[in-house]
């Protein structure tokens, strides 16, 4: 195996390598994230804040019609009693009873809208939770399934670096320095195969001399387009 090939075989260790290093940083990032959770959770603080307020209003006006109510119960007993004998007096009770009347009939259409205002925030509160529980159990799952991936990612990284390590033995340090200058200035990838005469990384034909020099093996060749060194299988 000529230099170019090891180093070739090299770049896709080094390649598969970035690419799992690259995959476990997003894992890493995301693993334990529960943003999605406490966002839900929040959903359900503000429905039950919602909830609550309307319970207090609906029970405001209940408390109201209630005042009214006996407030009304008690001019009617004085009224019917017989104890007010005075025309006027008797006429102010009757037109404080209309008023009252009156006063319980606004409050309990209120109330109805009371009452349909704390269904609805009920309802809400009960689809928040719904939500809360249904976002619990989805976040459990995949953060189950991201961890286990993140051990195949871990495991596989394990075994590309001890193939990286067998593959080093076969390339000298001229080669390796000469490799690892390359890869600093290119995104990484140092050596690109030479399919069909074409540089497969920069898509450019290097010279007729460069692809000679390429397929004698003799010595590293670099692209005159891209500078990478390329490899003819």
């Amino acid at each position: 195996m000529n230099a170019a090939a090891k180093l070739y075989l090299l770049q896709r260790i080094d390649t598969g390598l970035d690419r799992h290093e690259q995959r476990l940083r997003e894992l890493d990032a995301v693993l334990g994230d529960d943003t999605v959770v406490r966002e839900a959770a929040g959903g359900v603080e503000g429905a039950e804040t919602e909830s609550k307020a309307a319970r207090r209003a609906h029970q405001l006006i209940q408390d109201e019609i209630d005042m009214v109510t006996r407030k009304r119960a008690g001019g009617e007993k004085r009224l019917y009693s017989g104890s007010v004998m005075n025309p006027k007096e008797l006429q102010d009770l009757q037109d404080e009873g209309a008023a009252l009347e009156r006063r319980i009939a606004a409050l309990e259409e209120r109330q109805l809208e009371a009452m349909i205002g704390q269904d609805e925030a009920d309802g809400a509160e009960a689809s928040a939770r719904d939500a809360l529980e249904r976002v619990r159990i989805e976040w459990t799952q995949e953060q189950r399934a991201l961890s286990a991936e993140k051990v195949e990612c871990e495991t596989d990284r394990a075994r590309l670096l001890d193939e990286r390590e067998t593959a080093l033995m076969g390339v000298s340090g001229a080669e390796k320095q000469s490799y690892d200058a390359v890869r600093k200035h290119k995104r990484g990838v140092a050596v690109a195969l030479l399919k069909d005469n074409i540089c497969t990384a920069c898509g450019m034909t290097p010279s007729a001399a460069r692809i000679q020099q390429a397929r004698s093996g003799s010595e590293l060749v670099k692209c005159g387009n891209c500078a990478r060194i390329i490899y003819v299988k």
